[in-house]
């Protein structure tokens, strides 16, 4: 660095601090991160500027006008001292999903997806604002001289308040408990701040609130990350260097909150130093579904060294930090600019740190002052134009980052249609190839079989058992919780697809049950009453509500404690009643996959009429252990391919045949009333488990509790959703009844139409169910080797590995997830509209009606898919 340069960088921060961050060179600071701005004036000093604000919007504008930009709105930020230059920074107001447009905070990177551009004030040049903390990088246009002697005031006449001050802390008007859960009462007039934070992507959500009184500062902080999350504030919020921010408030997923610094140790690594003296008076946190916190500070410094002295009317910069990793708070990566340098190579276990974008906190109301020391008045329509904090009323129940939900959904749509009639023409016209499903028989009725995929299971299983009561209970490091719901319970609706109700072939639960029949059972018969689909779907339905309300994944306990409860049900029913009663008619996960598997591609039947005929013992009946029939089973609802059949008939007359692939049993299925109640229902818990992870559920919550109060929003909020399948089908085939003045003949309508428009929503249903396991297990895949690497090393092996959580997913994009779930609900669309049409059971008025509503609820599904959902399991 030249020693110009050299001394302009003193002159501003005013400490001995040799080079910078940026440019290819180190930052040195001193242990305490001792920062001090006490002769910088918190307004700036433009008496040395060629160019003020308004001059800089219009050159701005010219710079703009062969660009792809132009005629893109773009708003004032801030103004600020960075490398030695004054500069004024203008934003994007819209979102470029495609423009790689770096917000480079020291070298962690962040993807804003925002076009930032900075105007020198000296020089009037135009830089993209991608260089450490938003300074000028590539310049992409010089001022003529005609530039500098044009008035441009007249175009931008809006004052500039100084940066984007849509944080602000209003005084405190309600008492706060600081027990981490956020009262929504005593926080509803707080303003909001929504940071995010990710490496490549916005990924986490963190919504930040503050009050103040006459000495403390209060915060209430939400975020769906459970990595540690940190608050910096710099005291001057003209200044734009990186160390700048010397205050900081560290909140870990273990519930602390620690009062600490920015600092550096002597090999030149990053980290944030706990202060020797602590401002924090109290706080509290909180996990229910999301990880919450509340903190309590003083306003006034404990050691001017370390922290920010906060004042009402002030304004202080902020940033959200986040990193993975619970031992070091290191501020850089390896990033390809800094990856020779000694501090990146000092800091290489610190690389996953991520940085959301610089925002302005002010205490006490809107500022009456520009950044130029000038009186403004504040009104409603300046708010609008001139602050551009994250806060907007559409984003408040959002848990992800911004999208742009239309663009999105016009791009899934499209799909949606080419996949659907492509996929339907493909079936109508495409031969079914039938016959015996070797491949599957010699898998299924191998001797090694129950070596190879049952005994690890059960292994698996009594791990998750293990590890859910006795070991650490954070979601994230217990295999109980990572491979429960992360791998089994997203893999296991996808196993339909390929030999439908396999799973229950190596189900722990059930085989727990056989061993305890090997030493008693009473053998009964269960209850006739109760010989039915009606249980399996009640209880699935609990169990739903269950997951739903208290998030079960989120707790490797309770994730233990549930399946324990199979376990000793599976045994008990096992001890009461004969064969597999358990399976058959109460479980509620072999339910789900029993009506899913009305389209499983293999089926057990008869491979000759005749021989079957004419052989009298049927020895295949009583071998079922679920009590069917294989001579007259029309599908695989209650099938789980024990192959038991097989061994038992005399005749060696059963075959595995093949189906087409989606379609499976459909054509020939008939349903009895309660599989009937059980498909709509299905599908209305499916459409529960889609709607929660979206702003539907608050927002309807919130409309409901204003009807009938908020005690019991969310339940009627659930069933009412569950129901609104079974209940709309029979509204409607209900006035069609009554329309056909209740002839025997349409009454017998009636009930195919019934009938045929659950066969044809099993598809759909699975469709919506396989798009939304989808998105999780694109997601949250990529936590399964760290996660089960941290429970391992938790009990004592692995421990030279490193646990990296922050691994981006094998698919990043969200338009790239979101086309391949449309793809998903296109093409088992087609198979249900394809269904319709082969079956042909109701006449040409029918099936137009049913296909016209199932197509038009695909596309509110698909819609419903494009909405930003919340991270589902294991926060």
């Amino acid at each position: 660095m030249s020693i110009f340069r050299h001394l302009i960088t003193c002159f501003l921060i005013l400490v001995p601090i040799t080079v910078f961050a940026c440019g290819g060179e180190d930052t040195f600071l001193n242990d305490s991160g001792k920062i001090l701005n006490k002769n910088i004036s918190s307004s700036l000093d433009y008496t040395n500027a060629n160019f003020m604000p308004e001059d800089a919007f219009g050159i701005l504008l010219k710079a703009l006008q062969n660009s792809r930009f132009k005629g893109e709105e773009f708003v004032f930020r801030k103004a600020e001292y960075v490398h030695g230059k004054l500069v004024y920074q203008f934003e994007s107001k819209n979102y470029f999903e495609d423009v790689n447009a770096k917000y480079h905070f020291g070298p962690v990177n962040q993807n804003n997806h925002k076009v930032r551009i900075d105007v020198d004030a000296m020089t009037g040049n135009v830089y993209l604002a991608s260089g450490c903390g938003g300074s000028p990088s590539q310049k992409i246009y010089t001022p003529t001289q005609l530039d500098k002697y044009i008035d441009f005031g007249d175009i931008y006449k809006k004052p500039f308040i100084q940066n984007n001050t849509g944080f602000i802390s209003f005084s405190l008007d309600n008492q706060i408990n600081i027990d981490g859960r956020l009262d929504e009462k005593a926080w509803e007039n707080a303003m909001a701040q929504y940071f995010y934070t990710g490496k490549e992507k916005n990924r986490f959500y963190t919504e930040v609130k503050s009050y103040y009184d006459n000495t403390s500062l209060y915060f209430g902080v939400k975020t769906d990350s459970p990595y540690w999350l940190s608050l910096l504030f710099k005291e001057d919020p003209n200044m734009g260097m990186m160390w700048e921010y010397k205050d900081a408030f560290l909140m870990k997923s273990d519930g602390s909150v620690t009062d600490a610094h920015f600092a550096q140790r002597k090999d030149e690594s990053y980290f944030l130093k706990k202060d020797i003296k602590s401002r924090i008076e109290d706080y509290s946190a909180s996990q229910n579904g999301l990880y919450t916190y509340e903190f309590k500070i003083r306003l006034s410094p404990d050691d001017s060294d370390e922290d920010v002295s906060f004042a009402k009317n002030n304004d202080y910069s902020v940033v959200l930090m986040m990193g993975n990793t619970k031992e070091h708070y290191g501020l850089f990566t390896l990033d390809d600019a800094h990856k020779d340098h000694e501090h990146s190579k000092a800091n290489k276990n610190h690389v996953n740190v991520q940085a959301s974008s610089e925002e302005i906190f002010r205490i006490g109301g809107f500022p009456d002052k520009n950044l130029f020391d000038e009186n403004i008045t504040v009104n409603s329509d300046m708010l609008k134009s001139s602050f551009l904090g994250s806060y907007t009323p559409t984003k408040r129940y959002t848990q992800l980052s911004y999208t742009d939900t239309s663009k999105k959904f016009s791009a899934g749509i499209t799909s949606f249609f080419i996949i659907l009639m492509g996929s339907f023409i493909f079936l109508l016209f495409k031969k079914e190839k039938t016959g015996r499903s070797f491949f599957y028989e010699k898998i299924l009725r191998s001797r090694y079989f129950h070596l190879i995929f049952t005994l690890p299971t059960v292994l698996i299983f009594l791990l998750i058992g293990f590890t859910g009561f006795f070991g650490e209970q954070l979601p994230r490091e217990n295999l109980a919780t990572v491979i429960t719901w992360i791998i089994w319970w997203n893999l296991l609706v996808f196993s339909i697809i390929l030999a439908g109700r396999l799973w229950c072939r190596i189900c722990p639960f059930a085989l727990f049950g056989d061993m305890v029949q090997k030493l008693y059972c009473f053998n009964k018969r269960l209850p006739k009453i109760f010989r039915n689909y009606y249980l399996q779907i009640t209880f699935f339905v609990i169990l739903t509500y269950i997951f739903v309300r208290f998030g079960i994944d989120k707790s490797p306990f309770y994730t233990a404690v549930l399946l324990l409860v199979f376990t000793v049900s599976a045994g008990l029913f096992s001890l009461m009643y004969k064969r597999r009663t358990f399976c058959r008619y109460v479980c509620p996960i072999g339910g789900a996959l029993g009506i899913y598997s009305v389209i499983s591609p293999v089926q057990v039947e008869k491979e000759s009429d005749n021989t079957c005929s004419s052989h009298n013992q049927k020895s295949c009946i009583p071998a079922c252990r679920t009590f069917e029939n294989p001579v007259k089973m029309q599908n695989s609802v209650y099938c789980d391919y024990c192959m038991k059949c097989f061994t038992a008939c005399e005749k060696n007359n059963l075959q595995l045949s093949k189906k087409r692939f989606g379609v499976g049993s459909a054509l020939k299925t008939t349903l009895s009333s309660s599989e009937t109640a059980g498909s709509y229902l299905l599908f209305g818990v499916v459409l529960v488990q889609t709607l929660s992870m979206t702003s539907v559920k608050t927002t309807t919550e919130k409309l409901i509790a204003s009807i009938i109060g908020s005690q019991w929003a969310f339940e009627t909020f659930f069933f009412l959703t569950v129901l609104i399948p079974l209940l709309s089908a029979s509204l409607i085939f209900g006035i069609i009844s009554l329309l056909s003045h209740n002839t025997k003949s349409n009454k017998e309508i009636i009930g195919k139409l019934s009938g045929e428009s659950a066969i044809a929503l099993i598809p759909l249903s699975l469709g919506l169910h396989l798009s939304h396991n989808f998105s999780h297990l694109v997601e949250e895949m990529r936590l399964v080797l760290p996660g089960i690497t941290t429970s391992l090393q938790k009990l004592g092996t692995l421990s030279s590995l490193y646990a990296d959580f922050n691994v981006t997913p094998v698919i990043s994009s969200a338009a790239a997830v979101f086309s391949l779930q449309s793809v998903f609900m296109a093409g088992f669309t087609s198979v249900s509209l394809y269904v319709l049409k082969k079956r042909n059971l109701v006449n040409k008025s029918g099936r137009i009606f049913i296909s016209v509503s199932l197509i038009l609820l695909s596309i509110l599904l698909v819609y419903v898919l494009s909405l930003p959902m919340a991270g589902g399991h294991v926060h």
